[in-house]
């Protein structure tokens, strides 16, 4: 099983890890890439753990800093991550994990699409107007590479079972991302598919096409997490 999910991890697509390492190194913190397509929530890449439990918590609740960011399109600012109230259950994670301060930077990718960078610091009132100006270039960045990922030519049509296989993948795309249950990713799958007026297949090719390197790669689900 350990081989399988470090399988997964290796194949979630390099330039979201590069770009969210650059960002941690560039600002002298921690950092963490969640996208929202209509609804739909990935915590897609984190620069070490502590950040990824914190986007894993927003993913599965649907609720933090960088989803409202994302809903805004605008900047917030958590100077005092103990202090304050909402997000509850982030809070409680960012303090567990050391986390005093936090700020999230969103950019729009395409229509119903958008991107946030979610920064962590240990020190309190960390993201001044100097670091938030340098989050909001990488953020342009990010989402500038997304949309052109998104932007190349779809797949043929093919068969059902392909379409099926395609499915099981997104969904254990969105199981490793966001440390959910398969039942959750589907729910996340269909969200997006009816706010888009799309199927589920066209769904699941947008999230391989914007989260992977070469989501023909993928295992199935059942192999990525057997007895789900």
């Amino acid at each position: 099983m350990q081989d399988v999910v470090a399988h997964l991890h290796e194949r979630v697509s390099p330039y979201l890890r590069e770009r969210v390492g650059a960002v941690a190194r560039d600002l002298g913190g921690s950092a963490g890439i969640t996208i929202q397509q209509q609804g739909a929530l990935v915590r897609a890449a984190s620069s070490d753990e502590r950040a990824a439990r914190c986007g894993q918590v927003e993913a599965r609740l649907g609720t933090g800093p960088s989803i409202a960011a994302m809903e805004q399109l605008h900047p917030v600012v958590v100077p005092r991550v103990p202090e304050g109230d909402g997000w509850a259950a982030w809070r409680a994670c960012a303090t567990e994990v050391g986390f005093a301060s936090s700020a999230a930077v969103p950019a729009p990718v395409a229509r119903g699409i958008s991107v946030a960078l979610t920064l962590y610091s240990a020190v309190p009132g960390a993201w001044d107007p100097l670091a938030l100006a340098e989050a909001h270039r990488h953020a342009r960045l990010l989402a500038a590479e997304i949309a052109a990922r998104l932007a190349r030519p779809g797949e043929p049509p093919r068969g059902a079972l392909e379409a099926c296989l395609r499915l099981d993948r997104a969904i254990g795309v969105l199981m490793h991302c966001n440390g959910c249950t398969a039942q959750d990713a589907q729910t996340a799958l269909l969200r997006a598919s009816t706010a888009d007026h799309v199927d589920l297949d066209q769904a699941a090719s947008t999230v391989l096409r914007a989260l992977t390197e070469d989501d023909s790669s993928f295992r199935p689900r059942a192999l990525v997490a057997p007895g789900r």
